[in-house]
């Protein structure tokens, strides 16, 4: 089964409640080029009612024991900035534990039902992610928002699912306006759980979690983890305003539950781009300096043990020493990976740059140009 046949047929709300399903279908509507992906995902909602009841009658008393201590350590920043790089470098330390694609599938039953989807999905799952290539595997990290958006219907991957509500749908999830103080306490009971069900999964270990729909909101998880660390990484925001395009291509392509006009996801990739950042640079204020580290993605490649050592050292987090070599394998293993080269045009530079222009002035970065031998084979971004 090639990739897009997979993720078409299993889409991410095939894990939900029916509630939630019905209130985000309803809210947002579904056209004639979603209705068959969501027919398949009522059916699998419907059919995993039992298997929900039977996980939290069965397992509710150990995930509600199950302590967040220490309490995670959140990497942000904005999509494709680098934060799945420094996601699994970080991994390689085994003290950490995270939130898999199996886990993300089955949200409410993956305790009863991993071994049985495992099997199912084991030879199917495409080998790399469907935007960048990047290694793709029942246990590889995923951000919570994946499981989340079959939780709740407050996620931003609604936003891929009904695009057409995405500025509304991305206002709502990330920047959490217009949500109520008790719609807010929903979130908060709801993402907890989906922790305590991990950290559990993962025998108690420290949580390292990757997830960019977290940089708006810092200050509702200061209120929920008041000593948790922070990692911010940020990138040429030219080259992550391009690859989020192409990731949103993508995404919308294998999950969108409605027709879209690309002109206009365009334009809203550049304005939440602006949006999230302006919201990263005030909250960010909030997190106590001795638990925030911020660092580029450019720096993180070019000097990964360094960076990582940095890490540890400034945010307190012991075993540096211990995991070093697993990591500095890794790093010899990523030596032959290449990220995708783009071209900008002047006219793309001039549109782009109001938006760009924060993060600009804060880090100083310009339109990359690409003189390697591949650049003939970058992607080319033009204005229209």
């Amino acid at each position: 089964m090639n990739q897009d046949k997979l993720f078409k047929w299993l889409h991410p709300l095939a894990g939900s409640r029916l509630s939630v399903l019905s209130r985000v279908v309803s809210e947002n509507g579904v056209n004639s080029v979603g209705w068959k992906q969501f027919v398949t995902a009522a059916g699998c909602t419907a059919l995993g009612a039992p298997i929900r009841v039977y996980e939290r009658m069965r397992h509710g008393r150990a995930i509600a024991n199950q302590k967040l201590d220490p309490p995670p350590v959140f990497i942000i920043g904005h999509w494709r900035s680098g934060t799945t790089n420094m996601h699994n470098h970080l991994l390689q330390d085994p003290q950490f534990g995270h939130l898999s694609l199996l886990q993300c599938l089955l949200p409410w039953g993956n305790i009863t039902l991993s071994p049985l989807l495992r099997r199912a999905l084991q030879k199917s799952l495409p080998a790399t992610r469907p935007m960048d290539g990047v290694q793709l595997g029942l246990d590889e990290p995923m951000s919570e928002d994946f499981a989340l958006g079959a939780m709740t219907d407050v996620s931003h991957y609604h936003g891929y699912y009904f695009p057409r509500q995405g500025d509304s749908i991305f206002r709502r999830t990330i920047l959490f306006e217009g949500l109520s103080e008790k719609e807010i306490a929903q979130w908060q009971e709801t993402y907890r759980y989906l922790l305590q069900k991990v950290a559990l999964a993962n025998g108690g270990r420290q949580l390292l979690l990757k997830n960019p729909a977290h940089s708006g909101r810092i200050p509702t998880l200061l209120k929920m983890f008041p000593n948790a660390k922070f990692i911010h990484v940020y990138r040429n925001p030219f080259v992550v305003v391009a690859s989020t395009m192409k990731l949103m291509d993508r995404f919308l392509n294998l999950f969108s539950l409605q027709q879209h006009d690309w002109n206009a996801v365009q334009e809203d990739v550049l304005q939440r781009y602006q949006m999230l950042m302006q919201r990263l640079f005030r909250d960010k204020e909030l997190i106590p300096q001795n638990q925030l580290l911020e660092v580029s993605h450019e720096e993180m490649t070019k000097h990964p043990l360094e960076v990582l050592q940095r890490i540890y050292s400034h945010l307190n987090l012991p075993g540096f020493d211990t995991a070093q070599p697993q990591m500095a394998n890794y790093v010899q293993s990523m030596s032959n990976y290449e990220t995708n080269r783009y071209k900008f045009d002047d006219a793309t530079v001039t549109r782009w740059t109001p938006f760009l222009q924060a993060s600009i002035d804060r880090w100083g970065y310009t339109p990359p140009a690409d003189k390697s031998p591949r650049a003939n084979e970058a992607v080319s971004v033009s204005g229209s």
